[in-house]
Parts: C-alpha cells; sequence; structure tokens
C-alpha cells in the first residue's frame, strides 16, 4: 500500500505532510486534509479505516468498486465511484474510489495513477483549490482528472478524419476491422463521460451534512456543463464514425457490384466462341468443314471475330465504365 498526505492551507493551496493514518478526528477537524490510497490490500484497507467507523458497503466498495451503487450518501461522508482514463494505456480504465467527509478526503484506487502527483503540484499554488473546504477540494481534483479526456477525444477526432479522408479518397487498405476499433474508442469514452457526469450531479444534489455545496455550488454547475457538452461532441462523433461506416459498406458494395458487372460482361463476350467451341468439341462425323484443311483457322477467326464485336460494342455502350 502507498499513501500520500496533503493538507489544505489557509492560502488555498495543497501542501504534503508525512503519510500517516487517519485517525477519528480528521474527519471534523479545523484542518482539511487529502489522503490518497494506492494499491491497498484487504487487510491494510481495513487497518487504514479501522479509526473511521466506515459503513460496511463503503469498505466493500473500497475493496471491489466494479461491485455495488457508484454513488451514495451517508451520515458522516459522501461516496462516489469516479471512473477515469489512464494517460498512455490505451482505453484501460482506472475506478477512483473517493469518501469526503467533512474536513476529510480520502482517494482510494487500486492500481497506479500517476495523473494524482501531477493533480497535486498543480493544486500547489497558492489559490489553487476554489475554497478551502472539502467540496472544493474535491471539484479542484475532480476538474483536474477530468481534463484527461481532452486528449482522448482530440486522438480519436483525428482518427475520425483520417478514416474519413480514406473513405472519400477510396482507399481499399482501408477495413472494417479499423473503424469498429474507432467507434469501440469513441463509445467507451462516451460512457465514461456519462458516467462522471453521473457522479458530478449526485454531488450537486447531495443532501448530507457532511457534504454540503452551497459554496461551491457554481463551479459544480460548470464543471456538468462541460461535461454535457462534452457528451455531445461525443455524440457527434459517434454519428460521424456511423456515416464512414455507412460510406465504407456502400464502397465495398459498389466495388463488388463493379466487379460482378465487369464478370457478368466478359461471360458474354465469351459465350459465343464457348458455344462454337462446343459444338465442334461433339463427336459428329457429319460436321461442316471438318475436313477442310482451313476449318480451325476460320473456325478460330469466327470467333475472335465475335469477341472482338462484342468488346468493341460493350465498351461504345459504357459497360466497362
Amino acid at each position: 500500500m502507498q499513501l500520500a498526505c496533503y493538507e489544505l492551507t489557509a492560502t488555498r493551496s495543497l501542501q504534503p505532510i508525512a503519510a500517516a493514518r487517519p485517525s477519528s478526528h480528521w474527519r471534523t477537524a479545523d484542518v482539511v486534509r487529502w489522503v490518497d490510497v494506492e494499491a491497498a490490500s484487504a487487510d491494510e484497507l481495513g487497518e487504514f479505516f479501522a479509526d473511521l467507523e466506515l459503513h460496511p458497503l463503503v469498505r466493500e466498495r473500497c475493496l471491489d468498486p466494479r461491485q455495488g451503487a457508484r454513488f451514495g450518501a451517508y451520515d458522516e461522508m459522501v461516496m462516489v465511484d469516479v471512473p477515469l482514463r489512464q494517460p498512455g494505456h490505451g482505453s484501460e480504465l482506472l475506478e477512483i474510489v473517493v469518501l469526503a467527509f467533512p474536513s476529510l478526503l480520502v482517494t482510494v484506487h487500486a492500481h497506479h495513477a500517476p495523473r494524482m502527483p501531477a493533480v497535486a503540484s498543480e493544486l500547489s499554488a497558492a489559490g489553487s483549490v476554489c475554497t478551502a473546504r472539502v467540496p472544493g477540494l474535491l471539484y479542484s481534483l475532480l476538474d483536474r482528472m477530468t481534463e484527461m479526456q481532452v486528449q482522448w477525444y482530440l486522438t480519436l477526432r483525428e482518427e475520425v478524419a483520417s478514416l474519413e479522408d480514406a473513405v472519400d479518397e477510396g482507399d481499399a487498405e482501408t477495413d472494417v476491422d479499423s473503424i469498429a476499433a474507432v467507434r469501440r474508442s469513441v463509445r467507451q469514452l462516451g460512457d465514461l463521460v456519462e458516467d462522471q457526469a453521473a457522479c458530478i450531479q449526485f454531488l450537486r444534489s447531495a443532501r448530507a451534512e457532511s457534504f454540503r455545496i452551497e459554496d461551491e455550488r457554481d463551479y459544480y454547475a460548470s464543471l456538468a456543463g462541460g461535461l454535457r457538452d462534452a457528451s455531445r461532441s461525443i455524440a457527434r462523433l459517434i454519428a460521424r464514425v456511423r456515416d464512414v461506416h455507412d460510406a465504407h459498406q456502400g464502397f465495398v458494395q459498389e466495388t463488388t457490384s463493379a466487379r460482378l458487372r465487369m464478370l457478368t460482361v466478359l461471360s458474354a463476350v465469351y459465350l459465343p466462341a464457348t458455344l462454337i467451341a462446343g459444338i465442334y468439341g461433339m463427336n459428329f462425323e457429319n460436321i461442316p468443314i471438318l475436313d477442310w484443311r482451313y476449318g480451325y483457322g476460320a473456325v478460330v477467326a469466327i470467333m475472335a471475330t465475335i469477341v472482338a464485336g462484342q468488346l468493341v460494342y460493350f465498351t461504345r455502350r459504357g459497360w466497362f465504365r
């Protein structure tokens, strides 16, 4: 288990303090603290939370974020499970369980979160936290952590634009698997933003004495609005991916139809020659010009003339376009 502890100063900045297990008086102390818990086992979490008197459901949620409700309000605290995307890990998501007490903020995650120390460093400047309260600190954390989706969205938008150009230019190397992969990533981003928006909405409407956001309501409203705008942008991106898929399918169908049309025309062109060859391949004795010394050349010339004539005819009619 790795611990990182910070203290919120009077200048509304975070300062690191010695890592320590939070005691019961930290929940309602005069100083706001933030404790980040990383890669803790069940026994380590049990020992860590020994003095905080957590609800059993909250303990289970911290041990396995995939089980139970994503958020909940209790007498002594508020809990939210915030999903985040790990930078540099593809579409891997990180579940961060946030416990908000009146003067203590605890974040628990099973895997390493490289963004956490960077966020703490960003909040070390004076005035970087909107208010000197737990709701203000939590907003500042969420605001910076949700920014990680911006680069993901920009990357996906560039990939969609590249696919659009490739399909418009008729690039034969563009396949449906690459389009499906981009569509899957865009939908994952959309689901992630929706889950984050639900967490923010819960925090805005939470009716708990331990977590009141009167002073931070406008900040949370702004964050919720940003997530709504992100959802609309992702919805437009999903529509673009769908259009790319439909255009690619149309291109494939058109290419297949053109090839089948070409094969049909060629079959029609060579059908008379095939018929003549079939007739002279029959085992009859009295076949015209069979014993003629120039018969072979004459038949071949007739077949060549018919094929050439049909090729000229179909070309002039535009069947090979």
